[in-house]
């Protein structure tokens, strides 16, 4: 299955960086398939259904999308095929060349971009942000009151529409999972962000979806101004 996935990718898909590196990159395992590989491959995380709920509930007029922590770009090529100038921020070198090999568009862009507090203010405003099982790393790893200021800096730079997803608290058993046990109700915690701090009129849930990780669905969120 793998190597028809990157047969696709070789002989289907132009790319500004080399497609032999991509093929290489997934094919040694270097860049898994988180996401979808190609049109017709499901990656380790299904996504056809969060994109599909995603692009149900999206504003046809927004100006620009920010997908941040795009991994290989799957999601950010549907938005721009949509029309929406899109701008995919992945911090792994290896994931944007995967991406630039599999997706070629005029309004779409990979840019590599590690995120933290200062990277995330040089941010333009846009109209659409997807935030997509990144929060619960920057917790992991930088702990829960500076994941919270990033956070915070990303939804000043959005005019319209936020998408979230986090890893949850009621994941058990995944390391990071008791660290974001402050978030306690999912539902509730992202509706008092979003609302009571950040001044949004309403949070919806889109619905809950499978991962890689555990048998809990991880809910999707959507905000609007």
């Amino acid at each position: 299955m793998l190597k028809d996935q990157m047969k696709r990718l070789l002989t289907e898909t132009p790319g500004s960086v080399s497609r032999i590196s991509a093929y290489l990159l997934v094919r040694t395992g270097i860049t898994q398939d988180y996401q979808p590989l190609s049109a017709k491959s499901r990656g380790m995380r299904a996504s056809a259904e969060r994109l599909d709920a995603i692009k149900k509930n999206i504003s046809a007029d927004g100006n620009l999308c920010l997908d941040l922590g795009c991994n290989t770009g799957y999601f950010s090529y549907e938005i721009a095929k949509m029309g929406i100038f899109t701008i995919g921020f992945e911090s792994e070198m290896k994931n944007i060349i995967v991406a630039e090999a599999q997706y070629s568009s005029p309004n779409l862009i990979f840019k590599r971009f590690t995120l933290d507090l200062n990277t995330a203010r040089t941010l333009p405003q846009a109209g659409i942000i997807l935030f997509l099982s990144v929060f619960h790393h920057l917790v992991k790893y930088g702990g829960r009151e500076a994941a919270i200021a990033v956070f915070q800096a990303l939804v000043e730079k959005c005019r319209s529409q936020f998408f979230f997803e986090t890893g949850q608290p009621d994941e058990r058993g995944i390391k990071w999972s008791g660290l974001m046990e402050f978030m306690g109700n999912t539902d509730e915690w992202v509706k008092e962000f979003f609302i009571k701090q950040c001044g949004f009129r309403a949070v919806r849930c889109l619905g809950a979806f499978e991962t890689s990780v555990s048998p809990v669905r991880r809910k999707l969120f959507l905000a609007e101004r």
